[in-house]
């Protein structure tokens, strides 16, 4: 009696008290590791609920309604917040975990069978609490796992939903209470239309919840019912189909369906609130087939190979688990010690596979997952390696019921040295996660990301800057830092991708910026932005009211009427002085403390960067013990982010390069060059400036190159315009030429005079450049003609909207006289003001040389066309505005 009390305290102590008991240990580990404030993988999600993200939210509803409580928070609390609560999910994840576990049964073979106590199938030996404790730490340790539980991914939440179903699932085969059911559809409705993955374990999960609730209407038994009731001939057709059916029970599978319906349908949550009209960015019905498209194209986007391998270490093993194996004998024959090998070893082989996945051996989900976490099939891989720890310590450390079977002593030994193996795995497996896992997540928080947020904290521009880039995550990193200092209202940040391409994001930045007082250029509404042409004016007109800056050394068409001047990680945006080609040199002070930062960047930050960038390589032969470990462990995977940095802080290096080597400081230069190649060794534009650095300081000529010899240059990459925006600038006579064609073909021509001017600098007698220079320079004074010539006439057409007829008349008849190619434009306006003016002979002489120069498809001709109809009758009507 006293021992099936101890038995029952037990169980209830594994099933109940432990896995919060495990959770809480895991939890506090996560606490004590915590990001503190934003990593690059939560970065998005702090933006959502920061309001930094322009773009309209259409995925993550449940998410969503989760995380709307922190967006009432004070910005500078929302990161911290949504860690702990992403730490929260995590804990509460692994305590299911580990209650799974304890619910699992283990009566699925023979072997299994002989030893449990009791009836129930459940595990209620003294050991039962090392499988859940195995199965918290495998999945609790591992590096993915471990990653998104200390930053706010959003992954950490949807793994929840996908635990608490797990769970469900084996509480419903426990208990057998239906009713488990519709909660079950409805939670898997909210998380399908949470996350589209989920959608995959869409079949799976049907099979399990059929299985685990005994609810299958398609078993032989119910076919057998079928024929049965239906040939009774003593009853009515009616009361044969009621009786025939009432296992079925459709009131519970109808109630399953709407449950999951319900769920789904808040799917429709967030193209409701894109298209709502106070802020409307897309039509409600878009929106949704935006949604279905996407969850399409990600369902497809893995392909079949990648998908079955990382079902063979998660999903098969769980899926074998489940399965109940009928007796091969009755007796202890050979065929059943034969059958009960098979089992051990398949037992074995899927024990180590998932304890090895967990360490990211090379077929693991981290390895081969696309870039996608696939916490869940670590957690399918975690519960596996706890219920197969669970078999061994049930079958081979435990005694059989069956006392007159006698055990031999090789099989007594073999036996106790299986059963200490799980108690290796407990011990061991756990330490390797630790040592293995815990130098990545200390890099996570104090990493290459965390050093370049410091960076960029050190170099802010003064407050009332404007800071703009096209580069989104570059700019959240900037964004998130102002967050850090509470300056976010200090500066304006604009993300000119966005500036040129909805029109709906200026509208955006006047109600997030409202003391700015943004206002669209003059004679132009705020949608106009999205022309280039319109947004440089725009941006010239803002750098006479505050200071513009830049976070990357290249700004494509903006280089046309701007220059930028480094000023460490930033540059500066100055407007040219008149026509100048050449912005002005860098003045002394300025170099110089572009100078001390640069050294201060190489003596420091450079080198932790560089390390992870990079990792050290070994020279010497490895030693047998160090072979083994790199047969378990691959070579260690570069930062991501590390790399992402390197190659911004490459570029910024490249470009600091240039500015010295035209400064004529060749050897400071070259050593730039070199540290860019460093941090980025696939560097187009550092690598072509460190030769022909190499080759000014050895005071040698440059060597003019074909056009074979040029594309060979272009390596990986399309274009030189890829180099360019992704590298950095190139000070190469031959590079040079290439730009400046490509400047050209664009119609930049400052851009590409500047480009063929520098090539005549750097290669004396390049006959192309210097063709090239007179073709840019003519091509760029006929474009300044067009830009006056285009300014007059917006100039004339707002004078006429507010009546000035006189002043419109001066613009127009510049416009006439400057322009060639656009002069039915001023015609029409000059038209236009006579006509007002009541003035006839001028209205009609304007109208026809309208007509015999606008083009056949022009939107005025019908206008003119009416007029000179009226003026020539002698009827002159008003004009309509």
């Amino acid at each position: 009696m006293a021992d099936e009390s101890e038995s029952t305290s037990l169980v209830r102590f594994v099933r109940v008290v432990l896995p919060w008991l495990l959770g809480a240990g895991m939890g506090a580990l996560y606490l004590v590791t915590l990001n503190h404030w934003v990593s690059p993988e939560s970065m998005w999600l702090v933006a959502n609920v920061s309001g930094l993200n322009y773009r309209a939210e259409l995925f993550g509803p449940v998410t969503y309604l989760l995380t709307c409580p922190f967006r009432w928070l004070p910005p500078v609390w929302i990161p911290p917040a949504l860690n702990l609560f992403t730490a929260g999910c995590a804990t509460v994840s692994l305590a299911w975990l580990a209650r799974t576990v304890a619910l699992l049964p283990h009566d699925r073979t023979s072997a299994q069978r002989r030893r449990l106590l009791g009836e129930s199938p459940l595990l209620a030996i003294r050991t039962a609490w090392l499988p859940p404790a195995l199965a918290v730490l495998v999945c609790g340790l591992q590096l993915t796992f471990w990653e998104n539980a200390i930053a706010a991914t959003g992954e950490m939440f949807q793994l929840l939903l996908f635990a608490w179903l797990v769970r469900c699932l084996v509480e419903l085969r426990a208990d057998g209470n239906r009713a488990r059911l519709p909660r079950f559809a409805l939670v898997y409705g909210l998380a399908v239309a949470n996350d589209w993955a989920m959608l995959a374990f869409g079949p799976l999960f049907f099979l399990a919840a059929v299985w685990a609730a005994r609810a299958n209407p398609f078993n032989l038994r119910f076919l057998e019912r079928i024929l049965t009731e239906v040939n009774d001939r003593w009853l009515s057709l009616t009361k044969r189909f009621l009786n025939a059916f009432r296992p079925f029970n459709p009131r519970l599978w109808a109630a399953i369906l709407g449950c999951f319906l319900a769920g789904l349908s808040l799917l429709l949550l967030m193209p409701l609130l894109a298209s709502w009209p106070d802020n409307a960015q897309m039509g409600f019905w878009p929106g949704v087939l935006w949604v279905f498209q996407t969850y399409r194209r990600l369902l497809g986007v893995v392909p079949r190979g990648v998908v079955l391998l990382l079902c063979l270490t998660s999903v098969l093993p769980a899926l074998f688990m489940t399965l109940r194996w009928r007796s091969v004998t009755a007796g202890a024959g050979a065929t059943d010690r034969l059958a009960d090998g098979v089992f051990h070893s398949i037992h074995g082989f899927l024990l180590a596979v998932c304890l090895w996945t967990a360490l990211d051996f090379p077929l693991s989900p981290r390895r081969v997952g696309l870039g996608f976490s696939c916490l869940r099939l670590y957690y399918l891989g975690a519960l596996s390696a706890g219920y197969f720890s669970g078999y061994f310590l049930l079958v081979f450390g435990t005694k059989q019921r069956d006392r007159s079977r006698r055990t031999r002593p090789l099989a007594r030994v073999t036996s106790q040295s299986l059963a200490a193996m799980a108690w290796v795995a407990l011990v061991a497996v756990p330490a390797c996660l630790l040592w293995k896992n815990l130098p990545p997540i200390h890099t996570s928080r104090h990493g290459a990301f965390e050093s370049y947020t410091a960076q960029l904290e050190r170099l802010l521009p003064p407050p009332g800057a404007a800071v703009l880039n096209g580069d989104p995550l570059r700019l959240l990193c900037l964004e998130t830092t102002l967050m850090r200092r509470g300056q976010q209202a200090a500066y304006l940040t604009i993300d000119d991708s966005l500036l040129s391409r909805e029109p709906g994001y200026f509208q955006y930045m006047q109600q997030r910026y409202p003391d700015a007082h943004l206002v669209p250029p003059s004679f132009r509404l705020p949608g106009d932005l999205t022309n280039r042409a319109v947004m440089t004016a725009w941006l010239q007109e803002l750098a006479t009211t505050r200071d513009v800056y830049y976070m990357s050394p290249v700004a494509d068409y903006m280089g046309e009427f701007f220059s930028l001047q480094p000023r460490g990680l930033f540059y500066q945006l100055k407007p040219l002085v008149g026509n100048a080609l050449e912005p002005e040199p860098l003045p002394p002070q300025l170099l110089a403390e572009n100078r001390a930062f640069w050294l201060a960047f190489a003596a420091g930050p450079l080198l932790e960067l560089a390390r992870h960038t990079q990792p050290p390589e070994t020279t010497a032969p490895p030693r047998p013990g160090q072979r083994l470990l790199r047969a378990v462990y691959p070579k260690a995977e570069p930062d991501p982010w590390a790399v992402s940095v390197g190659g911004w802080c490459s570029q910024a290096f490249d470009a600091w390069g240039v500015e010295l080597q035209r400064a004529d400081q060749l050897a400071e230069a070259g050593a730039c060059f070199r540290l860019a190649l460093q941090l980025n060794s696939d560097n187009a534009a550092a690598q072509i400036n460190r030769d022909f650095n190499q080759t000014l300081q050895a005071h040698q000529p440059a060597i003019i190159q074909s056009a074979q010899q040029l594309e060979a240059h272009l390596g990986k990459w399309r274009s030189w315009a890829q180099i360019l925006a992704m590298n950095g600038p190139i000070d190469e006579p031959n590079a040079c030429y290439s730009l400046g064609m490509l400047f050209i073909k664009a119609e930049l021509f400052r851009q590409a005079a500047r480009e063929f001017a520098r090539a005549q600098v750097l290669a004396p007698g390049y006959p192309e450049a210097a063709a090239g220079y007179a073709a840019a320079t003519t091509g760029l004074a006929e474009q300044l003609v067009a830009q006056a010539n285009q300014t007059r006439l917006l100039l004339g057409y707002s004078y006429l909207r507010q009546g000035k007829l006189d002043a419109a008349r001066q613009e127009y008849e510049r416009a006439a006289q400057s322009s060639t190619t656009n002069a039915y434009l001023a015609y029409y306006g000059l038209a236009e003001v006579a006509y007002r003016a009541n003035d006839t002979a001028a209205a009609i002489k304007y109208g026809e040389l309208y007509l015999s120069n606008a083009p056949p498809d022009s939107g005025g001709t019908p206008v003119i066309q009416a007029h000179l109809a009226e003026l020539r009758n002698g009827n002159p009507a008003a004009l309509k505005p």
